[in-house]
């Protein structure tokens, strides 16, 4: 059981730390792709990113599942936050940041959409900060 949280935390490490270069580096740069070529780019970006945090942020969600129906190994008092967090996480990607997404790759290059992403991945970027050190708790039981 321990290897199954270890793996749901190592996946959190990496998602917070995805999400925070994402927030600071990778979404305010797309301000500078050139508008001529930035279908290809969002395309490639929308497809290769997947990639990496689809099965990151699976492996989040299962393991969070998993852990809370298995209270004796973690408590409730932080399985459940950690399952409420990567709840929140997910229906704010799927509600709120896919359809920017959505819209960027209908319309092409709009600098007021690629700041409204920036603001709305923000959200994101926090709840991962926050599951990270709910998960980091459990070191302290």
């Amino acid at each position: 059981m321990f290897t199954l949280f270890l793996s749901g935390f190592a996946a959190t490490l990496l998602m917070t730390g995805l999400a925070w270069m994402v927030q600071l580096v990778h979404y305010p740069s797309i301000l500078f792709t050139d508008p001529q070529k930035f279908s290809e780019f969002h395309r490639f970006h929308s497809t290769r990113i997947t990639y990496i945090v689809g099965p990151l942020m699976l492996i989040e969600l299962g393991t969070a599942v998993v852990l809370v129906f298995t209270p004796a190994f973690i408590p409730l008092t932080l399985s459940i936050p950690g399952l409420l967090l990567i709840a929140a996480i997910f229906a704010d990607t799927v509600l709120r940041v896919v359809p920017v997404h959505n819209r960027l790759g209908t319309t092409g290059y709009d600098a007021s959409l690629i700041r409204e992403l920036t603001r709305k991945n923000r959200f994101r970027t926090i709840m991962w900060t926050i599951r990270c050190m709910v998960l980091a708790g459990y070191f302290y039981l």
